[in-house]
């Protein structure tokens, strides 16, 4: 199993990398790399920004406020976290577009200032042309316990 974790500076890459290989020794997770990457603030292409604006077009409201719909209001204050999402799901293409299971994290909605139809297309965009990928998420409540 290959393990990606989001890599936060450069200088730091070694440290992060011995890290979660002790974390995985921990749990007993049997594994064959653990790759930090990093590039998850660079904006995504223009090719995946296209892909982007088609699959969420059908869901503009134009300005009608539609509950469920995306306004351009929400678009743009939510773009930051759309492009992060959006080179998350580039970065995926790279690393495991060869790979039998992919598992990746969900992104945690926040009711009340994330319109469904936006979630569920960083959904679809996050797992779009990869192999079979399973999407968790927990509660927030730490099940995990070791001891050292």
């Amino acid at each position: 199993m290959r393990v990606f974790v989001e890599g936060c500076r450069s200088d730091r890459v070694a440290n992060e990398q011995k890290h979660m290989a002790s974390l995985l020794r921990k749990f007993q997770v049997d594994w064959s790399e653990v790759n930090v990457i990093g590039g998850f603030n660079d904006p995504p292409t223009k090719t995946t920004m296209d892909d982007f604006q088609q699959l969420v077009s059908p869901f503009r409201d134009g300005g009608g406020a539609q509950r469920g719909f995306v306004s351009d209001e929400e678009l743009q204050s939510l773009r930051l976290k759309t492009n992060r999402y959006l080179r998350t799901s580039e970065l995926l293409q790279q690393h495991s577009r060869d790979s039998d299971l992919v598992v990746v994290t969900m992104p945690i909605p926040r009711r009340s200032a994330t319109p469904a139809a936006l979630y569920l297309s960083w959904l679809e965009m996050l797992s779009r042309n990869l192999p079979p990928t399973m999407l968790v998420r927990g509660n927030g409540t730490s099940v995990l316990s070791y001891f050292d």
